[in-house]
């Protein structure tokens, strides 16, 4: 029954995916005197985008995944490609972060003053927007890394802690 919920809501949100995609492969990131935004990263190749949302129980896999993943980054040919990842582990705020040479580096151009639900769709948009504008390339590829039922918010720690703090 929850893959069936789930495959709607894939073929839901799908169209929209596919617009946004299109969108930002038509936008330029040059202004009126054609000068290009020192925020905004070389254009690459491809751009990897792994969405983790392991604010739950995968807070510690998706540590030890980071961990594994800036490792692999030593021995992948990154020289024209961007491997970022949008991080929201318990406890802690969302961040952005790149991988390269072995290490991961934390994107101070991304800052999160509170902590949000990124099941949201509209979070959800709002940061791949973000990473697509600070890591623009020919190409994109995206990884959701996390439950298959994360989407599902009435489990979300989020929403737990602030009816916690109601009572």
């Amino acid at each position: 029954k929850i893959c069936k919920t789930m495959i709607k809501y894939i073929l839901k949100v799908l169209p929209f995916w596919t617009v946004m995609c299109v969108l930002a492969a038509c936008s330029s990131s040059e202004d009126n005197h054609g000068e290009k935004d020192p925020d905004i990263l070389p254009k690459a190749e491809t751009t990897v985008i792994i969405y983790m949302a392991a604010e739950n129980n995968l807070s510690g896999t998706a540590s030890d995944n980071l961990s594994t993943i800036a490792n692999a980054s030593k021995t992948g040919n990154l020289s024209n490609n961007h491997l970022v990842a949008f991080v929201d582990k318990k406890s802690a705020l969302p961040y952005v972060a790149s991988f390269k040479d072995g290490k991961e580096t934390r994107d101070s151009h991304y800052t999160c003053n509170e902590d949000f639900s990124s099941a949201d769709p509209e979070k959800m948009y709002e940061t791949l927007d973000w990473i697509q504008t600070r890591y623009p390339a020919n190409n994109y590829a995206l990884i959701l890394w996390g439950h298959c039922s994360g989407w599902l918010t009435e489990n979300d720690t989020i929403a737990t802690s602030q009816q916690k703090s109601t009572l």
